[in-house]
């Protein structure tokens, strides 16, 4: 197979293709990649730190791939509310969401996760909008 490299040594063909870089004129006039500055962003967040349900959860159960399921959808629906896109937003999640206050517990009801409870709410409307 023929190097296509054109003379770029393959770490810096690596750094290209994984760092940042603008792709702009040099010096010659022919475009060329230009390594850029690195800015970590604080912001967008998750602050939910909820370990993702496993299979091994719902062992022994008749449906568990079915509650697996319906148990990841609620994980990832609690995980994008808990994003947040400020300093501010992150004060408000956290004093929200401290141990001792009334809404610490998450926005899943707790007997949703793994006993199918908030399946049979979804069967319900579901049931309705077939119709």
């Amino acid at each position: 197979m023929p190097d296509l490299s054109l003379g770029v040594d393959q770490l810096q063909q690596e750094r290209i293709r994984r760092g940042t870089h603008t792709f702009g004129p040099g010096p010659d006039g022919k475009n060329i990649y230009r390594p850029a500055i690195y800015q970590h962003q604080e912001y967008p967040k998750v602050m939910d730190r909820t370990p993702a349900p496993k299979i091994s959860d719902f062992k022994g159960k008749p449906d568990a791939t079915v509650l697996l399921e319906q148990a990841m959808k609620d994980w990832d629906a609690q995980q994008a509310a808990s994003v947040v896109h400020s300093k501010a937003e992150e004060e408000k999640w956290l004093a929200a969401h401290e141990p001792g206050s009334s809404q610490s517990e998450s926005q899943v009801p707790a007997g949703a996760i793994g006993t199918g409870a908030a399946d049979e709410k979804a069967g319900s409307k579901k049931k309705h909008a077939v119709r």
